[in-house]
């Protein structure tokens, strides 16, 4: 693989309507575009930011990127695997971006081998992957049969009531939950014990400062409860031992804040039978969405992820591969996109 050109180019789009959650508020996202050219293909990846979850500034995006760049030899020909070990020396201590640099070497090879970016992670990767709705404003129209909300952020009496409406008005509806670490241990079974009889699939991180005493203590009084962890994967907690103890039911991994593709396809290999997993949107642009989708089907389960990117954007740094809650894979070569 001889590498003729490499850019980037800095993007901010707005989001349809303000997203918030119960710690951060996000009415725009912020990223880098990269273009990695060869003497045949070009291969395109997506850095993003995630307040809350990225710990690295713009800047350090920038330098990373940077860095990449003056380590590749125009007139030297690289293997596959010699790039990605040189995006992993460069860009490791910022995760988003050896994310897109991956993203964007992985592209060149698959439409090198002719095939989807996913069946070069996996060959047996689905062909097809199914979306959930995030419901980002309570006013949103419920076009799913399973749905996401963000809880406390509104008054916990404000959350039941709405939960409980829901419920009514759409009977066969699963609802995932996922509170950003907000409650204590108090205000969980204060808001649980008013909702336990929905149908609610899993609650993802319901409680500040979680460890395993608190989790095994939720998980003893409340049984039918479905634990699922999300931050807690990139904080300094030992989620490995809950997982290993049977505490956690799913797991939600957003992979552009991971990083490389090597540690998303370690940990599934590691918990794909001990869990549910599932793929979450880190505000991803078109080009970064159809790298998550494309490694939602490594998975080999059919689930629906939350990675559908119309729940947050109407402005798109390419226009998007599917337009409904769901995207079929089995024609595409790369990442989707035609080289420009």
């Amino acid at each position: 693989m001889k590498i003729v050109q490499i850019y980037y180019e800095q993007y901010k789009i707005p989001l349809i309507e303000n997203f918030k959650n119960s710690q951060n508020q996000y009415n725009s996202q912020k990223g880098l575009v990269f273009h990695i050219k060869t003497t045949k293909n070009t291969g395109l990846g997506e850095a993003v930011l995630l307040e809350g979850f990225t710990n690295n500034t713009f800047q350090e995006m920038i330098w990373a990127a940077e860095s990449f760049i003056r380590a590749v030899d125009y007139n030297e020909e690289y293997t596959f695997n010699e790039l990605l070990v040189m995006a992993e020396i460069h860009c490791s201590a910022v995760p988003s971006v050896h994310f897109a640099i991956d993203t964007a070497l992985y592209d060149i090879q698959a439409q090198h081998d002719n095939i989807s970016l996913s069946k070069l992670c996996n060959k047996e990767a689905l062909s097809r992957v199914e979306f959930s709705q995030a419901l980002i404003s309570r006013k949103s129209t419920i076009n799913n049969d399973v749905v996401k909300l963000k809880i406390g952020v509104h008054r916990i009496d404000d959350d039941i009531s709405f939960l409980n409406q829901i419920s009514r008005k759409h009977p066969s509806l699963k609802i995932r939950l996922d509170a950003n670490q907000q409650f204590s241990v108090k205000e969980f079974e204060s808001l649980y014990n008013n909702i336990s009889h929905l149908k609610i699939d899993f609650f993802e991180e319901p409680i500040k400062n979680p460890n395993i005493k608190t989790i095994e203590y939720i998980k003893n009084k409340y049984p039918g409860l479905r634990y699922a962890v999300d931050e807690s994967l990139y904080q300094k907690t030992n989620y490995d031992d809950w997982i290993q103890r049977g505490l956690i039911d799913t797991v939600v991994v957003r992979p552009s804040v991971l990083g490389g593709f090597c540690k998303f396809l370690k940990m599934i290999k590691l918990y794909n039978e001990k869990v549910q997993f599932l793929i979450s949107s880190s505000l991803e642009n078109s080009v970064g969405n159809m790298a998550v989708i494309h490694l939602a089907s490594t998975i080999e389960k059919q689930e629906k992820h939350g990675i559908n990117i119309y729940n947050f954007f109407n402005e798109f740094i390419k226009p998007p591969l599917y337009t409904k809650n769901h995207i079929d894979l089995q024609s595409l070569t790369g990442l989707g996109f035609k080289n420009d």
